[in-house]
This record gives structure tokens, C-alpha cells and sequence, in this order.
């Protein structure tokens, strides 16, 4: 969570919508997710755009210490940006330059 709120400091203390984050493995399911979903270990959230857009929300994780990047242009992430913290590095946000 801290490095939401870094992320949301750096972007003028504008509010980030959170529209998902802590999934149980049922749930992960359910929705489609990964087998390997962040989401089961409470380590990503999705954002939606607000007022700052998806596009600004993805660039602005890459500064912000999210390993895990996925936005507009990658499947199934037109509606939405995922971060997520853990080892490794995965940025695809193609609609935003990432």
C-alpha cells in the first residue's frame, strides 16, 4: 500500500481508484484470473483511471517500485491497470509506451 500512496503523492494527491486487490484462490478463478495471480497474495491491485487515466497510472507505477505492470494494449487490460510487487520484472502496457 505504501507504494500506492507514493505513487499517489507523485500524481498530486488525486485519489486512485482501487477495483480490486486481495483475491481468494475461488475468487481468482472465478473472475479468470492467473493460476499464478499477485492477486492471491494480497501483493496486486487494479486501478481504474479516475481522474488520471490509465495510461498516466501505468507510467507512473514504473517509477514507484511495481515490478508488475500490465495496462492498455495487453489482453484483457484495456479497462483497467495492474500492479503488483514481487521478484521479476513484467511491464506490457503497449497503448502507453510501456
Amino acid at each position: 500500500m505504501w507504494k500506492l500512496q507514493a505513487m499517489r503523492h507523485a500524481m498530486g494527491d488525486r485519489p486512485i481508484t482501487v477495483n480490486g486487490g486481495f483475491r481468494s484462490v475461488s475468487c481468482n478463478s472465478a473472475v479468470g484470473g492467473a493460476a499464478n495471480s499477485r492477486h492471491m497474495y494480497g501483493h496486486a491491485a487494479d486501478l481504474g483511471a479516475g481522474s488520471q487515466g490509465f495510461c498516466a497510472l501505468a507510467q507512473a507505477a514504473r517509477n514507484h517500485g511495481f515490478t508488475e505492470i500490465l495496462g492498455p494494449g495487453y489482453p484483457g487490460h484495456n479497462d483497467h491497470t495492474h500492479v503488483a510487487g514481487g521478484s521479476g520484472r513484467f511491464w506490457s502496457a503497449p497503448s502507453c509506451g510501456i
